[in-house]
């Protein structure tokens, strides 16, 4: 073969390689667009989900630094905001959390007192550290006087039984 008809053949080659390389980098684009705006939201998704552990971690690290790590009794609690009795008390089965933490829950019943000591009752019990937290409350207006009614409290409180 002679050089003048190599370097059209050359050339025709060059040129169909280049056209159909064009081609499918123009067909698989839109994939490859696709395919990057996907990880591109998965990656927002991710720095979302960071930043809601960041807000759990500083979370944790403030219950870790607590001097106390157990909520304070609620029988020791109860018997002295109500010396007299009155109060009926369930508790419920501790939920293991991270790291060696518990969910505490109890369900108190008052029946027939006056609505203004549950709520001292229940600052009472918020202003230890852990603190008992009120999760639900239903209140029944009944008595024999204005003011007293039946309550019932549902109260959480976080608990430290493992780890460091």
């Amino acid at each position: 073969m002679n050089k003048r008809r190599a370097l059209p053949l050359a050339a025709g080659l060059a040129l169909g390689a280049g056209v159909l390389l064009t081609a499918r980098s123009a067909w698989m684009a839109p994939r490859a667009i696709a395919l990057v705006h996907r990880r591109l939201d998965d990656i927002a998704q991710l720095e979302v989900l960071k930043r809601g552990h960041a807000a759990e971690f500083a979370a944790v690290a403030a219950f870790e630094k607590l001097p106390s790590k157990t909520p304070p009794p609620l029988p020791r609690l109860l018997k002295e905001a109500f010396p007299g009795g009155g109060v009926a008390a369930r508790h419920r089965e501790p939920q293991p959390l991270m790291d060696g933490w518990a969910l505490r829950a109890a369900e108190l019943t008052f029946d027939e007192m006056p609505l203004a000591e549950v709520g001292r009752f229940m600052g009472t019990a918020a202003e230890d550290r852990p603190p008992w937290t009120l999760v639900e409350c239903r209140v029944t207006a009944s008595g024999p006087a204005p003011g007293t009614g039946r309550a019932t409290l549902v109260l959480e409180a976080l608990e430290k039984t493992a780890g460091p």
